[in-house]
């Protein structure tokens, strides 16, 4: 179900950003080879003005600039209430993915051996949402379909859950 906000008492929240150095790295890096390469390249050509020359870096910082404010702002929001539990990737998804606790029929804390990050589907862990690191939960639903969700705070988020229903720890 999608509401467009959490309903009943908040016991846990949790707002995750892509703000790893490394991800950011990467992310100036690869907007500053391609600039690198075109202004050397159009350094050597005599035909292209002056103009052509700005409007193409241009384009590429431009398009630069939207993948990381993109980076920057996008976030997963994690929400334990005393009705279920909340998600959603803001900016993308207004509304919440809600799931009631009758809707789910295990809950496990699991690491995930992949590195990916973001939203992807796989067949051992459903649907996953993560932005950092390998610990999250697994839901199991009562229809048989998974969500991993991966935390930056496994310990207090694993105590709200058992405070509410049993909790699985995976032994791998």
């Amino acid at each position: 179900m999608k509401v467009l906000k959490p309903t009943g008492k908040i016991l846990f929240k949790e707002v995750q950003q892509f703000r790893q150095l490394w991800l950011w790295a990467i992310l100036i890096s690869s907007a500053l080879m391609p600039i690198g390469i075109i202004v050397a390249v159009m350094s050597q050509d005599k035909k292209t003005g002056l103009w052509e020359k700005l409007l193409v870096v241009g384009i590429v910082l431009g398009t630069f600039a939207i993948n990381a404010i993109i980076f920057y702002i996008i976030r997963l929001e994690t929400v334990v209430t005393e009705e279920g539990l909340f998600y959603r990737w803001w900016p993308f998804v207004k509304k919440y993915r809600m799931f009631r606790w009758q809707e789910i029929a295990t809950i496990t804390v699991r690491k995930y051996p992949y590195f990916k990050y973001g939203y992807h589907i796989t067949r051992e862990y459903g649907k996953v949402h993560n932005t950092n690191g390998n610990k999250g939960i697994q839901f199991v639903l009562q229809n048989g379909k998974k969500v991993y969700i991966g935390t930056q705070k496994l310990n207090v988020l694993q105590y709200t859950l058992e405070q509410i229903r049993p909790v699985t720890v995976e032994s791998k």
